[in-house]
Parts: C-alpha cells; structure tokens; sequence
C-alpha cells in the first residue's frame, strides 16, 4: 500500500498518540486519489476496517453508490445544495452514527457496534 499520511491510527507524525478516529466521512471526488481507492484501503487495512465510513458525495449515480457499498461504506448521502441542509447532513450523520451527544459533552464517542444506513 503506498503512503497511508492521509489516515492513521495515530503511529506516526503530528498525531501520534491520537487514536483511530472514530467515524470517516469521505467524499469520492478528491483531488489526489479517489473516495473509491481510500475506502478500499480502509477496508482492507485491519487497524481501520472497523471504522465506520459515510460516503458524503455530490455525485447522485447510481452506479457510485452501489460501488460505495459493494466496497465497504456503510452509508451513502448526497450532498445536499445549500449550507444550511449541507450542516444539518452532517448534524444528522454525528447523530446517527452517535458521535453529537458526546462532542456536545466534550467526551469521545465509541461505536458500539458497525451501523448501515
């Protein structure tokens, strides 16, 4: 696998010590290596495959998310056209994936157990 900088659990670089995150929101269309190659090492790594992955995207193909789930994500949302739905997403993604509560508190979160949406 090439150089995996952009997602660690904390072994290396300024966030050593820092942990696994918790939740990934990851959108296909980056500007370096595609959301598809990302999840896939993801999946296939065994310190992060457990980590719950949302695909937040601006593409609406079917043909994207039915390969986001055939690869591993556990969620698919669209983008959503406006900041104000834009932020309420993301609201509702910490909610459901149980992370919004806990952020409020200025606690860490866990995941209980892998969720599907």
């Amino acid at each position: 696998m090439e150089n995996k900088r952009w997602l660690s659990c904390g072994n290396e670089g300024r966030y050593a010590g820092a942990g696994c995150p918790d939740l990934v929101i990851l959108d296909l269309n980056l500007p370096k290596r595609s959301g598809e190659v990302l999840l896939t090492e993801v999946r296939s790594d065994p310190n992060l495959r457990e980590i719950p992955v949302v695909i937040f995207s601006s593409s609406r193909a079917n043909k994207d998310i039915v390969r986001s789930y055939e690869l591993g994500a556990n969620c698919y949302l669209s983008k959503p056209g406006n900041l104000s739905e834009f932020v309420s997403t993301v609201q509702l993604i910490g909610s459901f994936f149980g992370c919004c509560e806990a952020v409020l508190k200025g606690e860490r979160w866990t995941v209980q157990k892998p969720t599907y949406c």
